[in-house]
């Protein structure tokens, strides 16, 4: 009977191919070549006569193979190897479907929370990754495991058209002008983005003011207080080192991207002359 590779891995590959079209396949493999047929491999077949496969304990009798090779090319600029290595470890239940990844002389088993350990076996596993099926019948068949690719490297510089459109406009939060090659024609598309624009814009205001008084507040108070006590202050100096240093504070507390440090001076220096009720 003729090997093949779970269908588990299937997927998987077919979803790195889609992912990044361009990669290259030259490092690829799955099923193992004389070296490997010498020795217990995953890319040996279990089922098989004479063959030695790291795990023959599942319960259909049709030769699969449980290890796959991807090449390190993935033909996309700024997105390296490593990149999907660590995406793939930090994913929830991945043991669920991979026993363990190699990549780079390091080896990341399911059992030991996927945490990098060192790699010395005769490939160090640099011209590309491999990954290890799980050993059970489930993983096997499993074809239904979210690997989330798309969150992978740089999907922007990826995209054309109605999709570039609604990720260049969220990762920036401003209007796309009419002469740009992406504009969308699709009138469902320019709804969802003005859908989008109206809540991140809500969004943004709700937690720069909640977030900018309550932090300049705690961060104020008691500083406000000994100030005042104080004879002698040279009030102009003093605002000029004081806003700087609490607008950082509060910069570094809040989401990233939520609002650039002159809108946090400018809102610290509203608060502080305005009080956490003013304007």
């Amino acid at each position: 009977m003729a090997w093949q590779l779970t269908k588990s891995l299937t997927r998987f590959r077919s979803l790195v191919n889609a992912r990044w079209p361009n990669r290259d396949h030259t490092s690829d493999g799955t099923i193992g070549d004389l070296a490997h047929q010498a020795e217990t491999s995953g890319h040996n077949p279990d089922d098989t006569s004479g063959s030695k496969p790291e795990w023959n304990g599942d319960p259909d009798t049709t030769p699969e193979v449980r290890a796959f090779d991807m090449d390190v090319n993935l033909g996309e600029a700024g997105t390296t190897a490593q990149m999907l290595v660590d995406h793939l470890i930090a994913l929830p239940n991945l043991g669920s479907v991979f026993r363990y990844i190699i990549y780079n002389r390091k080896i990341y088993r399911s059992s030991s929370g996927f945490a990098p350990e060192a790699y010395t076996g005769a490939s160090p596993h640099t011209e590309h990754i491999h990954f290890s099926g799980a050993y059970t019948q489930a993983a096997d068949d499993n074809t239904t495991f979210d690997f989330r690719l798309d969150e992978v490297g740089d999907t922007v510089a990826q995209l054309t058209g109605d999709d570039a459109y609604v990720v260049w406009n969220t990762d920036n939060c401003v209007p796309m002008p009419d002469w740009h090659p992406n504009k969308p024609t699709n009138d469902a598309i320019t709804a969802q983005y003005a859908l989008y624009i109206a809540s991140n814009e809500a969004h943004a205001a709700n937690v720069g003011a909640a977030a900018l008084k309550s932090q300049v507040a705690a961060l104020g108070v008691s500083l406000l207080a000994a100030i005042t006590a104080l004879d002698n202050v040279d009030e102009v100096a003093l605002a000029n080192a004081l806003v700087p240093a609490l607008a950082a504070a509060v910069l570094a507390g809040l989401p990233a991207g939520t609002l650039t440090s002159e809108d946090v001076e400018s809102a610290v220096r509203n608060v502080l002359v305005h009080g956490t009720e003013g304007p």
